[in-house]
């Protein structure tokens, strides 16, 4: 692929992303940007590789177990303090893109669509509750990738 065409592609990516604030409701442009972020290739953003990295858990013994659902909620937390309208349809549109690509079960995306649909308040309760149902949900959390690099190693040296 030609340098010109990769930038074609980026300045289409770019020019979705826009149209997804204008159109929070329509699955098919984050299907479009997502097909085209595929075609761009190795190009990955940081917000992407953080939220890849957010989401991979220790699936070694119950403690380490634990400790990455520790932090998980810790990380939460800090989100939930933050939430607004707009951070929630960014979710969303990371939940759709995810279930056009492959990427999350079907019954897990239906659990966090509904969740995002329900009012400010809800989301910000849900997302922080220390039970094994919201633990679960946050293994695959459409917020990854949210906080800046320093504040996530923060959460790492406070919680483990």
């Amino acid at each position: 692929m030609s340098s010109d065409e990769r930038r074609r592609i980026l300045k289409n990516i770019l020019r979705l992303r826009r149209a997804e604030e204008d159109a929070p409701e329509s699955r098919e442009i984050v299907a479009v940007r997502s097909d085209l972020e595929r075609q761009l290739g190795g190009t990955v953003s940081r917000a992407a590789a953080l939220r890849a990295r957010d989401l991979a858990v220790d699936s070694g013994d119950a403690g380490g177990h634990r400790a990455a659902e520790l932090r998980g909620l810790a990380y939460h937390r800090v989100i939930a303090r933050r939430l607004d309208r707009p951070m929630i349809e960014a979710a969303r549109h990371q939940i759709w893109q995810w279930e056009h690509e492959g990427r999350i079960e079907p019954a897990r995306a239906d659990r966090w669509a509904e969740v995002l649909r329900r009012p400010l308040a809800e989301v910000r309760e849900l997302i922080i509750s220390d039970t094994s149902a919201a633990a679960e949900l946050r293994q695959a959390s459409p917020f990854a990738g949210r906080l800046s690099e320093p504040e996530r190693r923060r959460i790492l040296e406070l919680v483990g």
